[in-house]
């Protein structure tokens, strides 16, 4: 059986993401190699390849006895697009019948099914939702997710808030060149969209490890600046969720004015991600060179080492 599911877990990438501190466990899985849309910073040119629903309910059983004792566990149901698996519908109430939570991160395009929402509503109490709306201009939204699926994507997220629990929706902005001078004006369009919610927004940036990526690419300086020039009253809660070593380098995060940002250290294999990193030789005087590994590769054939400036006590 564990040679069974060490092949499954390499196949679909499957991730164990363990808190020790707060006891709490994600497990993520990727249900399906396919999306209904093609965002650019998305690798979705992929084998199209389905996990079988026998393998999946096997590796949830492995990860449940393995982990329920000691951890509150919950399973993200991730990349590419999960909703469009045939049972999506299946797998959640398998999982939720055990008392296990889900966090479903998807673009919302089934949720323009009534059906498929009274198949998983009866579970609302342990379901919660990641979904990806990268921009409030429909020309820049269509760009970006290579599809025209903008105002049918604005009402599917109204349809989530409609029938489940504001506080267990987050709306995901990934930062690039092609939106970022609108990041301003996209709070407000949430503000004003979304008045009879309460709207948590995470905010974060493009790593960049395919060489496509580098039109995407935007300098830090320029995240930092266009977050702290931020000037946001309104009822939206903003989010600012990095993963401190993909996407941006420490001494960047001491620049920023905000209160609530997180640096997420667990949420991949770090192993995976340093082959693509590079540390300026400035950086051995930072107090966070112990710990920080440096910036993308493609990031300093877009830019330079001259925004780097070291921490030092």
């Amino acid at each position: 059986m564990i040679e069974l599911i060490n092949k499954l877990k390499s196949k679909w990438d499957i991730n164990e993401n363990i808190d020790d501190e707060n006891k709490s466990i994600e497990i993520v899985i990727r249900l399906i190699k396919v999306c209904n849309e093609n965002c650019l910073f998305c690798n979705t040119n992929l084998d199209k390849s389905v996990i079988i629903y026998e393998d999946l309910v096997k590796i949830i059983d492995y990860f449940i006895d393995k982990y329920f004792t000691n951890y509150s566990i919950y399973f993200s149901l991730s990349w590419w697009e999960p909703t469009i698996y045939k049972n999506f519908d299946k797998i959640v109430e398998y999982i939720c019948q055990k008392w296990i939570n889900i966090k479903i991160q998807t673009n919302a395009v089934m949720f323009s099914n009534k059906s498929f929402i009274e198949k998983i509503i009866k579970y609302k109490n342990y379901i919660s939702f990641f979904i990806s709306f990268h921009s409030h201009i429909e020309k820049i939204y269509n760009h970006i997710t290579s599809s025209n699926l903008y105002y049918s994507s604005l009402l599917w997220i109204k349809n989530i808030y409609n029938n489940f629990d504001s506080d267990s929706i987050k709306i995901n902005v990934v930062l690039n060149k092609i939106n970022i001078n609108f990041f301003h004006e996209q709070i407000k369009f949430f503000d004003k969209f979304f008045s009879n919610y309460d709207v948590n927004i995470i905010i974060s940036i493009i790593y960049p490890n395919k060489s496509y990526h580098k039109k995407l690419l935007v300098s830090y300086n320029k995240v930092v600046d266009v977050i702290n020039t931020l000037n946001y009253t309104g009822k939206v809660k903003i989010i600012y969720e990095f993963w401190w070593y993909c996407q941006m380098p420490r001494c960047f995060f001491t620049k920023l004015k905000v209160d609530d940002f997180s640096i997420n250290e667990v949420w991949l294999d770090l192993d995976v991600w340093v082959q693509n990193m590079v540390k300026p030789s400035v950086c051995k005087k930072c107090i966070y060179n112990y710990k920080c590994i440096g910036l993308p590769r493609l990031y300093l054939e877009e830019f330079n080492y001259e925004e780097i400036i070291p921490i030092i006590k």
